[in-house]
């Protein structure tokens, strides 16, 4: 261990997930960075979840649990901030796990900076797809706060690299979390959550710094998880509302301008209309289609967007999604998929 090193509360929000739990607190246990508290919150779990962890804390004297009433992935992420006593803070999802030197890594870069970002791994089955942020550099001064308008989309309306949304990428001082963490708490997003809780740190961050290279955090790609599920056009639409609201209250609070709604309404659209070309008969996956792309909020979201900043890849979608040409997304949606396949 290094010598005089602070202790890093690791927080592990646990929901159903008895199939993963275990390779994710023993991943966690097997840091080669010791100094640890490992604060594990049973979200109401109905399966096995609490049993297991009941066991882990017996084996390791430095997790603590915390069993509690279901309230949800934000609700258990603020219970975890408010037990934390480290000088930082990292997150790790109950149905991921992290490699040895995981928190060493952001340990040993972090610096004087309020966060570190890195990259990561998407994990399919037994296969790891390296996800590198875009370069090496310290923000500060106007560059968080121009960071604060682009940490979400690319210009091809892909995942931006710059930082990555997530929670779970990052080292944070503890004291930035515990900052923001009432807001976040305020805000009970179910969906994009994190987008809000990285929008809310970036603004309250003096430094902010990004290495390109992947660090050894696992997101494991499970097709029953929340982020995976096709979701009905009224619970579109009930999400589109979610997110506007929550981006006036945090306009409201923080006396700053909050758009981010606007790049997640168009990024939820587009999950919305993939899984629908995915999961049902090509005449009812447009018509479910023309329901999204004709909506006022969603148009109105697009506007935000600018052909100048898009690349052809970009511009082409935005052109598409503009003028509601659902043939012609079919189609690309269709080719992608034959491709990925």
């Amino acid at each position: 261990m290094l010598e005089n090193s602070k202790l890093v509360s690791v927080i592990v929000p646990v929901f159903n997930t008895q199939e993963y739990l275990p390779r994710c607190l023993t991943s966690i246990c097997m840091q080669s960075y010791k100094n640890l508290e490992i604060i594990a919150i049973d979200d109401g779990s109905t399966d096995d979840c609490a049993k297991i962890l009941d066991e882990y804390r017996c084996r390791d004297a430095r997790i603590k649990v915390y069993h509690k009433p279901n309230g949800g992935l934000t609700s258990a992420v603020y219970f975890g901030v408010k037990q934390a006593t480290g000088d930082y803070v990292a997150f790790v999802d109950s149905d991921d796990y992290v490699d040895e030197d995981f928190i060493l890594n952001f340990y040993s870069n972090i610096g004087d900076a309020d966060v570190l970002a890195m990259g990561l791994y998407y994990q399919i089955g037994d296969t790891a797809k390296e996800f590198k942020l875009l370069c090496d550099v310290t923000y500060s001064g106007e560059q968080i706060k121009e960071l604060q308008n682009d940490f979400i989309y690319d210009h091809s309306f892909g995942m931006s690299q710059k930082i990555f949304v997530a929670r779970w990428n990052k080292l944070y001082k503890i004291e930035l979390v515990k900052k923001v963490i009432e807001l976040y708490r305020e805000l009970d997003l179910s969906d994009n959550e994190d987008s809000y809780f990285m929008f809310l740190i970036i603004h309250e961050a003096k430094r902010i710094k990004t290495l390109a290279k992947a660090n050894g955090y696992h997101y494991f790609i499970n097709p029953n998880s929340l982020t995976n599920k096709r979701k009905t056009f009224d619970g579109f639409l009930a999400y589109l509302n979610k997110i506007e609201n929550a981006s006036k209250m945090v306009s409201e609070r923080m006396n700053v301008c909050c758009n981010i709604h606007r790049p997640l309404i168009v990024f939820h659209a587009w999950s919305h209309i993939t899984n629908y070309v995915q999961s049902l008969p090509k005449e009812q996956a447009k018509r479910e289609m023309k329901l999204v792309l004709k909506n006022d909020t969603y148009q109105s979201a697009l506007k935000s967007f600018r052909y100048s900043r898009m690349n052809l890849r970009g511009k082409v979608k935005l052109f598409l999604f503009r003028n509601k040409m659902c043939g012609a997304l079919y189609r690309l949606i269709k080719k992608k998929t034959r491709v990925n396949g």
